[in-house]
């Protein structure tokens, strides 16, 4: 089974980007064009991977759904790229987001260091017991 990637972005046209870009490296995707700060959704999903972005209609809702899924045992461990055109915001997070192990690519980001970021979060990603994830299922 492939690799889940959950993609969390309210601009329609990057949605269909990352559509494209994952899922002709393999991957399945699941996208939302709102951050789901309610952590069922997420759960129920077991997405192996999250890509987020930092902003969501001038609110920081990215960086509340970080905060919020590094809290929750269940979702902790679940590996987050943080893609983000707002270097002014992310700048001050920066020791925070390496300390909760999240990876950041900067929008306009390179098609190559955006697959590479995932393929490093995917390989280094550390699941607990009781996380079955899409690919245990086989």
């Amino acid at each position: 089974m492939p690799k889940l990637i959950m993609v969390v972005d309210d601009n329609e046209v990057i949605l269909e980007l990352y559509h494209t870009l994952l899922e002709e490296e393999g991957y399945q995707v699941s996208s939302f064009a709102y951050a789901p700060l309610n952590l069922e959704l997420i759960k129920q999903l077991k997405p192996d991977l999250a890509i987020l972005d930092l902003l969501f209609r001038n609110e920081d809702l990215g960086w509340q759904l970080i905060q919020a899924m590094k809290l929750e045992p269940i979702t902790a461990r679940i590996p987050i790229i943080l893609c983000t055109a707002d270097m002014v915001r992310v700048k001050p997070l920066q020791a925070r987001l390496r300390e909760k192990k999240v990876l950041v690519v900067m929008k306009p980001f390179d098609v190559n260091e955006l697959l590479e970021a995932v393929r490093k979060s995917l390989e280094t990603a550390e699941y607990p017991d009781d996380f079955a994830t899409e690919a245990d299922a086989d």
